[in-house]
């Protein structure tokens, strides 16, 4: 019976693998000449090591640990994951990607010539566009899936795991081997267009959702004009896309802060303010909690300047420009404030004062000190 599914397992791949438009103009066709015996490579006792590449992809990467589920839920255990660095070679493996393992270099020997779009496991570039080739191949000591490109990864460990993951055993004649062809600017419309259809599902699902909102807070509203009104005014703050360009309007990319309007960008006399900016900022963490990971090292370096550059190395406190020291030490809730505001955002962008703050010289000091410096003692920080 295992025989019997080792033969079907095999000629099961002569089957076209549709996974783009065009054909290549070789078949896809599993190799059936020349095998040795039967190799177990899961099952019956045998569970693979899975060893990856470096150069696995996220998309590959999440099919790896399907593969490594469905391993589990059948021999009872977690097959061993990693890279040949950190996993020992003691048996039989699945290996992913170009590797330093024999089998590898074994299943690379088998990658044939490109020509054009369309190639076999291997990445190719020319006028006309790119092409991978990709193979799975087994021997004695357990399965290799090669490739060298994100969509060969991609294309050949789903295919690796739709058609050679379904059994409960897996036993194959050592030497079989499975080429597959596809259309690399083919694979990459059929993503761009799942993209496409996926952002307008989603745009319809947020539509829907502004009208469940708004007929749940604002049908209460009987004036026609006035519920116009406030609708406009709803739909307009509500869409993530715009706030997100109107805080990116508010941005001074010379200076590092953001603005507090648009009318105080758009005049002489105002600058980018420490609290405005801690404003916007501390909304981009809910998407990022790494802040400064996700501004990117440019503005995280302009941003750490335009607070640190506020800093007196007299006092601690930090004093914007366009007010001057002297006017913002008679607003005492403006300079204490703007103090929390800098050791917040610059602890976020994993920075510090350069001087030791008003907070730190109260927290060192026995004596009397400024009644303002002792009620940040008790201000809390934003975390």
């Amino acid at each position: 019976m295992k025989r019997v599914l080792s033969l079907v397992l095999v000629f099961a791949m002569i089957l076209p693998f549709a996974a783009c438009t065009k054909r290549a103009k070789n078949a896809n066709a599993a190799t059936t000449e020349q095998l040795g015996p039967d190799v177990t490579i899961y099952g019956d006792g045998v569970s693979p090591a899975l060893i990856l590449a470096a150069s696995v992809s996220a998309t590959a990467r999440e099919t790896v640990m399907a593969i490594r589920a469905t391993l589990k839920s059948r021999l009872g255990e977690s097959p061993k994951l990693g890279a040949t660095s950190t996993v020992e070679k003691e048996g039989v493996e699945i290996v992913f990607g170009d590797t330093t393992r024999e089998i590898s270099e074994r299943a690379k020997a088998y990658l044939p010539e490109l020509d054009g779009d369309e190639a076999t496991y291997v990445i190719y570039f020319d006028e006309d566009g790119a092409a991978i080739v990709w193979k799975i191949y087994f021997d004695e000591d357990g399965a290799a899936i090669v490739w060298n490109h994100s969509y060969g990864a991609e294309i050949g460990v789903k295919y690796f795991s739709d058609n050679y993951m379904t059994a409960e055993v897996l036993k194959i004649p050592s030497g079989t081997r499975y080429v597959g062809h596809f259309s690399v600017s083919g694979y990459a419309e059929e993503l761009r267009l799942a993209a496409e259809e996926k952002a307008r599902q989603e745009e319809e699902e947020r539509q829907a959702q502004i009208e469940r909102n708004w007929a749940t807070r604002f049908d209460s509203i009987t004036d026609p004009e006035v519920k116009a009104a406030v609708k406009d005014f709803y739909e307009e703050f509500y869409d993530p896309e715009k706030i997100i360009r109107w805080w990116a309007g508010l941005y001074d990319p010379d200076l590092g802060g953001f603005y507090y309007a648009n009318s105080a960008r758009d005049n002489d006399g105002f600058l980018p303010d420490m609290e405005s900016t801690l404003q916007i900022v501390q909304r981009l963490r809910t998407f990022n909690s790494d802040l400064a990971n996700y501004l990117g090292p440019d503005i995280t370096a302009k941003m750490i300047k335009f607070y640190q550059d506020k800093q007196d190395p007299d006092d601690g406190y930090f004093y914007h420009p366009q007010w001057s020291k002297a006017v913002s030490r008679k607003n005492v809730m403006r300079y204490t404030r703007d103090q929390d505001w800098a050791i917040s955002v610059l602890g976020w962008l994993h920075s510090a004062p350069l001087y030791p703050t008003a907070l730190d010289r109260a927290k060192g000091s026995a004596g009397v000190v400024d009644v303002t410096v002792k009620r940040l003692a008790i201000v809390p920080r934003y975390g």
